[in-house]
């Protein structure tokens, strides 16, 4: 479901991006509708791979708390985005000259809005590996033992690069973008060598931690 959305922020952003001078965006609110619509199902697949990593196996505590970190995490992102991102791109897009708008919303909601995907399909993959992770791994060692690079790299770069590309959607649409969600994103990515060794739950858990930081709003 997330591949397919994916998909179709692309084809979609690139197919306005291409007629833009001749298809004048003239209903902001319904172009950024459209666009958020696809950013929900985008998150449906962070929460679907909750289901799918843990099995069975979701009655075992260590799972479950993996599981409501998972479901938190794709609500930090669902707030990220529509509590103050959208919103003002909105606004500041129906102030625009319709040619402005058509432009701006062109890349805005093409190339900005590629990363939030992207960033959520990643992430929903590295969810998916830590709950299969610790859903089959011995009871003894209940918050498993510490991912691979790539399960990591999926883990962490995914909500980096969501953060980057909001970034990059506010600084085209709203012109300005806060240094906050930057940082973020370059201590999430900094902190990758140091997931790399921990257990798969204690590594959810700091790439969680880090969509809380205070100024992401």
């Amino acid at each position: 479901m997330g591949r397919a959305a994916f998909l179709i922020d692309c084809v979609g952003g690139l197919f306005i991006a291409v007629s833009a001078g001749r298809a004048p965006l003239r209903s902001s609110s319904h172009f950024a509708e459209r666009h958020g619509l696809i950013v929900i199902i985008a998150l449906g697949e962070s929460l679907i791979s909750v289901g799918v990593g843990a099995g069975s196996a979701v009655t075992r505590w260590p799972v479950v708390i993996a599981a409501l970190l998972a479901l938190t995490t794709a609500l930090a992102l669902l707030w990220l985005y529509f509590e103050n991102a959208a919103a003002p791109a909105g606004q500041a897009m129906a102030g625009m000259p319709v040619s402005d708008r058509t432009r701006t919303g062109s890349i805005a909601y093409s190339l900005a809005h590629f990363l939030l995907i992207a960033g959520i399909i990643y992430l929903a993959i590295g969810i998916e590996v830590v709950l299969a992770h610790m859903a089959h791994h011995p009871l003894q060692q209940p918050a498993g033992t510490p991912l691979d690079w790539t399960s990591t790299a999926a883990l962490f770069g995914g909500p980096a690069l969501y953060l980057i590309g909001r970034a990059l959607f506010l600084r085209l649409t709203v012109r300005h973008t806060p240094p906050a969600p930057i940082l973020a994103a370059g201590t999430i990515l900094a902190l990758l060598p140091v997931a790399r060794h921990l257990p798969a739950l204690a590594a959810l858990a700091l790439s969680r931690h880090h969509l809380d930081r205070p100024g992401l709003l």
